[in-house]
């Protein structure tokens, strides 16, 4: 089979699982075959049969990807992560990507399920070497742990956290693994006193992330001339962070004001924001 005749069969997606058995077969024996060249349609014509594919032509088609000629991460990162649902394939697929020389195939261990710690610290030392986390990380929605984050040098553990919270908007809590509040703030004020105005960045984005989805309130103090003292609890969910909480119409119109019955206030009302714990 030539290679023009492989492209015409994957050159949309999905065309691979639509193809008679026999036809599967040929491409399958071409993708495997040892000279075959490992151009740059490779890891895009890997990527569209992996899914199609079993344990082993998988796994196969993955160790393919270390050699490619021009990598290109989102389609090897595909292949990688398709192997690696397979139970049989798992150890191997991250032994592969931690013993890899180039950090882009380390950082793909965080794409993966079922890291160990070890892998994982492989992982997080090779995003340190970044300023933006790639993707396919993201995608995956990778969310580091704390026995990984313990066992790396300070400003390496630093540096991965930034390259992490670096992106301005985040389709999910980075750090949904990370439940004990204490001791991941003590993990990063403890080691660091020469960073410690970037530690407090990672912190506030800590803190920024976890409150999002939990329940919110708004106390507003204040005292109107008709009514008198009063105080008013505002319950509100976080949807973006807790200074959000401070930007709803109701807060903003009880600044000017009375909350009871509507006439201006003479003075700024005292206002707290607080998140469930």
């Amino acid at each position: 089979m030539t290679k023009k005749i492989m492209w015409d069969y994957l050159n949309s997606m999905r065309v691979f699982a639509t193809q008679p058995p026999d036809i599967k077969q040929e491409i399958i024996d071409f993708m495997l075959n040892p000279e075959t060249d490992l151009d740059y349609n490779y890891g895009w014509a890997a990527a569209e049969i992996v899914e199609h594919v079993g344990a082993s032509t998988t796994l196969e088609l993955a160790k393919k990807m270390f050699a490619l000629k021009w990598p290109r991460e989102n389609y090897i990162s595909e292949v990688i992560v398709n192997a690696h649902k397979f139970e049989e394939n798992k150890t191997i697929i991250q032994t592969l990507l931690a013993d890899a020389k180039p950090a882009m195939y380390k950082r793909m261990l965080l794409t993966l399920d079922n890291l160990s710690v070890e892998n994982e610290v492989v992982g997080l030392r090779a995003l340190s070497q970044i300023k933006y986390p790639p993707k396919m990380i993201l995608e995956s929605r990778y969310c580091p742990t704390l026995d990984a984050l313990k066992q790396m040098p300070s400003i390496m553990r630093l540096e991965a956290l930034e390259c992490l919270i670096s992106v301005k908007l985040h389709g999910y809590n980075i750090f949904e693994r990370i439940t004990d509040r204490e001791e991941f703030k003590n993990l990063l004020f403890g080691a660091t006193l020469k960073y410690q105005a970037r530690v407090q960045k990672v912190w506030d984005k800590y803190t920024e992330l976890t409150a999002v989805g939990k329940l919110g309130t708004i106390t507003i103090k204040a005292s109107c001339p008709s009514c008198g003292a009063y105080e008013v609890k505002i319950l509100n969910y976080v949807i973006h962070n807790a200074d959000a909480l401070g930007k709803t119409n109701f807060s903003r119109i009880t600044r000017t004001w009375c909350a009871i019955c509507g006439s201006h206030m003479e003075s700024e009302p005292d206002v707290k924001f607080e998140t469930e714990k």
